[in-house]
């Protein structure tokens, strides 16, 4: 199962996808670029790789609508594309998708639930952070299909809230 996520960075878009090739190794496309590369996280949440017989030493951090990664001492700010919203939703909708494979933690909304735009409603853990997936608007749930302890995979629905 890949993962991936659309950025802006410098104004351009810019897509960075990870598909696993067994054990440690990674297929790692960013942009138009692929690299192959032998990674392992870290206790701490980072991430230590092997490329070209380097050592490599990459952390990514939430910072507002932004996502920061900082590799071998250069960091680079990212932002979420606008054809695709942040945290698993469509600008002003109510379709709640998970961003990336990972495992439901929390599902804090059931069937029949007013919500606010912007109301956490379901919570996902994956590559040892958790993702709040949000509303894009205000509303009533109408479908929960997350259960907590479920793994998803990138895109599955999760929850559906209608005006």
């Amino acid at each position: 199962m890949s993962i991936r996520r659309d950025f802006v960075h410098d104004g351009q878009p810019l897509t960075v996808q990870l598909k696993p090739l067994g054990g440690a190794r990674y297929a790692v496309q960013v942009g138009t670029h692929v690299y192959e590369v032998e990674a392992t996280v870290l206790p701490d949440g980072r991430v230590r790789f092997h490329l070209d017989g380097k050592s490599h030493l990459v952390e990514a951090a939430p910072s507002g609508k932004q996502v920061q990664v900082r590799l071998d001492g250069h960091t680079w700010i990212l932002e979420p594309s606008r054809g695709r919203a942040r945290a698993g939703h469509d600008a002003g909708s109510g379709v709640i998708e998970a961003p990336m494979t990972g495992t439901i933690a929390k599902v804090l909304v059931e069937v029949g639930s007013a919500v606010e735009k912007g109301a956490t409603l379901v919570v996902l853990t994956a590559m040892k952070m958790e993702h709040k997936l949000v509303s894009g608007i205000a509303g009533r749930v109408v479908e929960v299909t997350a259960r907590e302890g479920a793994t998803v995979d990138q895109g599955a629905l999760l929850a559906r809230v209608e005006p």
